[in-house]
């Protein structure tokens, strides 16, 4: 009895002191510890909007680019305009000025540039990617559609979503403009995204019974709301760490398999409507869980033909075209910036989409061959060696 007695107080003892060192640890690194990533997206913004010598702290996204929406999350802003005057020498002697527009979302929440007219609509889904991460507007794939297709693309992808976020969206806003077809973009990354973990809290969430994908009725708050509302709750650090080291046991995994459940019903129910769907990766250089991520892309092509949905192949795209003894990664992406399609990405990327839109019956600009000018960013389109399409722009960095 009494070596039990002993044993229990040395636990205890143990328990305390490991509890003690990681309150320490918590307070001098600012290291959340969490059960849950549910859990610590909680704690990550109390932590936010308390730190009153933040003064963007009530900033969704921490830039007045986003916004609030009660089902959807954290949203583009309407009629959101950022712009910069950019001199350069134009001769030895005289200099100019030009106003560049870094970024603009238009009245509907759209990434768009182009004008919404009577056309031909198309939608498009995604994520940053679609939204035109990294580069101009005016260089994003979305943008450079029209100069490629004679049609409407309505540009609703939003950083960081995944694809329960793509549907969600579709049957909230892109459905009340009756596109006539629907272009899925699916990094593989998207498929992690969804309603599991820190996502349940910021995004919308699908529920799936008896085969039936339906969108949750879902009361996202406000920051202020939230404010008002939680309550920091009592909790054990060591309770709440070895909780969080099993969740984290084959996350990834979970992530995948989480998206993939529900991936087929929003590909039926999208299918609806003509239905073109994108998928790629990043690159063996960028994604150190690289082989995982083709594991699963494979399953995604393959789920795409089961259903005989047409799609996009874009590893396939840019493996096809990428000049010989050239990097697939410093050719395409932006490596020194968020690892999104560089402006030549873009372009090979929208003009792998305007070539799969032909099957729609979209009247293309075919385009043999680009050239690019990364000093003035100049996107020249060709057919049959007459130019037909030129884009200008300026390199981000010379003005960011």
């Amino acid at each position: 009895m009494k070596n039990v007695v002993v044993l229990i107080i040395t636990l205890l003892l143990c328990f305390g002191v490991a509890e003690a060192g990681l309150r320490i640890y918590a307070a001098s690194t600012g290291v959340i510890i969490a059960p849950n990533e549910y859990d610590h997206a909680q704690q990550e913004l109390y932590r936010q909007l308390t730190n009153e010598s933040d003064e963007d702290r009530f900033l969704y996204g921490r830039n007045e680019r986003w916004t609030h929406d009660p089902l959807l999350g954290i949203v583009p802003t309407p009629n959101h305009l950022e712009a910069a005057n950019v001199s350069f020498p134009v001769n030895t002697t005289h200099n100019t000025t030009v106003t560049i527009v870094r970024d603009y979302i238009n009245e509907y929440g759209m990434a768009s540039t182009h004008e919404i007219t009577n056309k031909t609509r198309i939608a498009l889904l995604g994520d940053s990617f679609t939204m035109g991460g990294d580069v101009l507007p005016s260089f994003s794939f979305a943008n450079l559609l029209p100069e490629l297709a004679d049609a409407d693309f309505l540009n609703f992808g939003v950083d960081g979503k995944g694809t329960d976020f793509m549907y969600a969206i579709y049957k909230e806003r892109a459905e009340t403009f009756e596109p006539d077809i629907i272009v899925l973009n699916i990094f593989i990354d998207d498929l992690t995204r969804n309603g599991y973990g820190n996502e349940m809290f910021y995004q919308p969430q699908l529920s799936l019974e008896n085969g039936s994908l339906a969108l949750m009725e879902k009361n996202i708050p406000t920051y202020d709301e939230f404010l008002e509302t939680y309550k920091p709750r009592k909790r054990s650090y060591i309770v709440d760490w070895i909780k969080g080291k099993m969740n984290n046991i084959n996350k990834r995994n979970k992530l995948y398999e989480y998206g993939l459940e529900k991936l087929p019903f929003i590909l039926d129910e999208l299918s609806e409507t003509p239905l073109l769907v994108t998928i790629f990766t990043s690159t063996e250089d960028l994604d150190p869980d690289y082989e995982r991520s083709i594991e699963m892309y494979q399953r995604v092509i393959t789920l795409l033909e089961e259903k005989n949905i047409p799609y996009l192949d874009g590893n396939r795209l840019f493996s096809d075209v990428l000049p010989p003894d050239a990097n697939i990664t410093t050719t395409f992406f932006s490596p020194e910036r968020s690892g999104h399609f560089n402006e030549v990405g873009n372009a090979v990327f929208a003009q792998g989409i305007a070539e799969k839109l032909d099957q729609f019956n979209i009247v293309l600009t075919r385009t043999d061959s680009i050239s690019y000018t990364p000093n003035r960013i100049t996107l020249r389109f060709f057919h049959e060696g007459e130019e037909v399409v030129t884009v200008q722009g300026y390199d981000i960095e010379r003005f960011t």
